[in-house]
């Protein structure tokens, strides 16, 4: 396993593993989802429910399964520094 390294996310300190954050960028369905349209009346209220478990708790998950997904644009979300 790579070593993890300490960053900031959500203006917090958190471990990280490099290797795995752009993976996760790359394959989580939410990224590149329809429905992910952060700030509209229209955004995914299951993103919207990972993404603030993630925030208060600073943590990162992978979403690899979803009812709801549509395709959509890969998309930069909020704390994503690539």
């Amino acid at each position: 396993m790579q070593q993890p390294v300490l960053v900031t996310r959500y203006d917090r300190k958190v471990w990280e593993t490099p290797a795995m954050d752009a993976q996760r960028k790359e394959h989580c369905m939410c990224h590149h989802c329809g429905n992910m349209r952060p700030n509209t009346p229209y955004h995914c209220p299951i993103a919207q429910a990972f993404y603030e478990l993630c925030k208060v708790n600073g943590v990162a998950f992978i979403m690899t399964r979803c009812g709801s997904w549509v395709p959509g644009a890969a998309k930069k979300l909020d704390g994503d520094k690539a």
